[in-house]
């Protein structure tokens, strides 16, 4: 989410800079129908006598005059649901709707008119229903932020299909069924992409294919997970810097997982029903500053050393029989 901010600020400030062409007619005649079908005065500044391309979260090119973002904050007077006339904008190349409580119903599937689009944010509203399976149709897509919404049903395969997707967060919605094995699985080799799908109702392992993807930040907490897959996320080649499998109901054995990604700076994988020993060679992370594997089935010594010395008991509690500081002492 924060790489998302960052390059939507740095969007939005070319955008301002250049926007001094008049709007074109058809991206204004959308825009309109936008505003029209919701309440008078929801979108004060639109208005028929100005030129769109100097409307609040409205941003065009200087070039064309065609409109590149559209971003709508905090605004409690946008009562309704996505116009299909957000399709009608073919040079849109970023979408941010957050913040919006009284935003309800479906994504259009008109989105998919947008080919042209890069970044897609819909942040804490009410829209609700499935997520269109779509996205085979929108290549240039490189972030996909649809968190903290109402949203039900599975992950579209066809998200898969996107070659530059380099963040993908599904968090804090109702989705449900399995991950699909697509995910990132066309990503060009230089994509190390976030990943959250945390906070939902999904099932099933981690899908094998997530062996081949280089994850930069990894969230998958607070689902109904199970499976022994998640040796997937392992390995001391893997750019992984944050791991969260935390509040699922994962089983797999922790005494075969030897080799930890060298940069991980987080690990929860508490909540789980993970047995076996933790390996001595987590305590050559020199980078880790969160370790959370409570509420497991481990067993054995807890590692000493390194940073290993900074977690307190709360890191290790409620296991079938860890042992050795912080906890009490091997028998």
């Amino acid at each position: 989410m924060a790489r998302c901010i960052l390059a939507l600020a740095a969007l939005m400030l070319f955008s301002f800079r250049t926007s001094s062409s008049a709007c074109n007619v058809q991206d204004r005649r959308a825009l309109l129908a936008f505003r029209d079908s919701f309440p008078p005065n929801s979108l004060p500044s639109w208005t028929s006598a100005s030129d769109c391309c100097f409307w609040q979260g409205v941003r065009c090119s200087k070039r064309t005059g065609r409109v590149r973002l559209l971003s709508i904050f905090k605004n409690k007077n946008l009562t309704g649901a996505i116009p299909p006339s957000i399709g009608s904008l073919p040079y849109l190349e970023s979408i941010a709707l957050r913040r919006l409580p009284n935003l309800v119903g479906p994504i259009p599937p008109q989105i998919s008119n947008l080919r042209k689009l890069q970044f897609l944010t819909i942040y804490e509203t009410k829209v609700s229903g499935p997520i269109p399976n779509i996205f085979s149709k929108m290549p240039q897509l490189k972030e996909i932020n649809l968190l903290n919404n109402n949203i039900t049903g599975s992950i579209p395969a066809s998200i898969g299909d996107i070659p530059n997707l380099f963040t993908l967060d599904l968090s804090g919605n109702r989705l449900t069924g399995t991950i699909p094995a697509s995910l990132f699985s066309r990503a060009v080799s230089s994509i190390t992409p976030d990943l959250d799908l945390s906070n939902n109702m999904l099932t099933g392992d981690l899908p094998l294919s997530f062996n081949k993807v280089r994850f930069t930040n990894f969230d998958l907490s607070n689902n109904n997970l199970t499976g022994s897959s998640a040796w997937v996320l392992f390995g001391n080649s893997k750019p992984v810097t944050q791991i969260g499998l935390n509040s699922n109901e994962m089983v797999f054995n922790m005494s075969k997982i030897e080799d930890f990604p060298v940069n991980l700076t987080y690990l929860d994988i508490s909540h789980n029903k993970i047995f076996g020993a933790i390996s001595d060679k987590i305590t050559h992370l020199t980078n880790l500053v969160y370790l959370d594997v409570s509420n497991n089935h481990l067993c054995g010594k807890i590692p000493s050393g390194g940073k290993f010395r900074d977690f307190g008991p709360q890191a290790y509690q409620n296991n079938t029989c860890l042992c050795g500081t912080p906890l009490p002492p091997c028998k």
